[in-house]
């Protein structure tokens, strides 16, 4: 089984797993970090969210506008992925606290629907918090 697991730098879900940046920028701790680059939010929808000009919901719609562009190359990387016999992913972003409003729920959302919509064996995401959960 392939577990990927949404998680902030901070927050260590599993020691063995392999840990990848999907966000704009790292601490200074991680930044040697590898990027998957298909995850990154464009950093003005970041910013415009950030500085209040557009609502979480219009974050969220312009997000899933981008990966659904992306697509063909998402599913790409998931059946790819699914190859592996075993492997604990962590996808890392800043939010240390709540996933509430956090692509990686996002992230995590998309991961598991395409795995379901294009029948990929092996791979199941979740989100983890600091608070030990999601």
């Amino acid at each position: 089984m392939i577990n990927i697991f949404g998680t902030s730098f901070y927050h260590i879900v599993d020691k063995s797993a392999i840990r990848y940046s999907i966000a704009n920028s790292a601490p200074a701790l991680f930044k040697r970090m590898p990027i998957v680059s298909l995850f990154v939010p464009q950093f003005s929808i970041v910013a415009d969210y950030k500085n209040s000009r557009i609502t979480w919901e219009q974050y969220t719609d312009i997000y899933l506008n981008n990966l659904r562009e992306k697509y063909n190359d998402v599913a790409n990387l998931l059946k790819t992925l699914s190859l592996h016999q075993q492997c604990n992913i962590e996808l890392c972003c800043w939010e240390n606290r709540t996933h509430k409003h956090c692509h990686r729920a996002i992230v995590v959302d998309i991961i598991n629907k395409t795995v379901a919509y294009e029948k990929i064996p092996n791979i199941m995401a979740s989100v983890h918090d600091l608070n030990g959960g999601d």
